[in-house]
């Protein structure tokens, strides 16, 4: 389990333009996906961060922000704002775990964001794993990630 002490983050980590940890225009619905990277150069660290969309209903979409962090050793943990607008993509499975269906016809376990970072979303080393990340220089990118989850 993800403990508070594993990830440290600040208002820094993150893009000038971001409000709140997240970007602008999360949360809006819309009829495009999104997916967008973010390789956030710092004096001192670096920050991957991941905008994508969800699909919620029918063609409605809903962009998210997440750090890409491999000290969180599950798959994905997101806010309560975000579980809110997923909540009918989330259910539990046999053993009690939350889930979402990825795109690509996968299973992925969620989690919630840990307390001392509750607003905001992460992709943890199991989702940066599946999702197959590649890092070279000051660019990133996945090889398995799809459009949208």
């Amino acid at each position: 389990m993800l403990t508070d002490d594993i990830v440290s983050l600040q208002e820094a980590d993150f893009p000038e333009n971001f409000i709140n940890k997240n970007h602008p225009d999360d949360f809006k619905p819309s009829r495009i996906p999104i997916k967008e990277f973010y390789f956030h150069k710092l004096v001192d660290h670096n920050r991957l961060i991941l905008r994508i969309s969800i699909l919620v209903k029918g063609d409605i979409f809903i962009p998210f922000t997440f750090i890409c962090d491999t000290g969180a050793p599950s798959y994905i943990y997101i806010n309560s704002i975000t579980k809110r607008l997923i909540k009918d993509r989330i259910y539990d499975d046999d053993t009690g775990n939350q889930i979402i269906n990825i795109s690509s016809g996968k299973r992925m376990s969620i989690r919630s964001s840990t307390a001392n970072h509750p607003d905001v979303n992460i992709i943890g080393l199991m989702g940066l794993a599946f999702f197959g990340l590649v890092i070279q220089e000051t660019q990133f990118e996945f090889l398995n990630l799809p459009d949208f989850i």
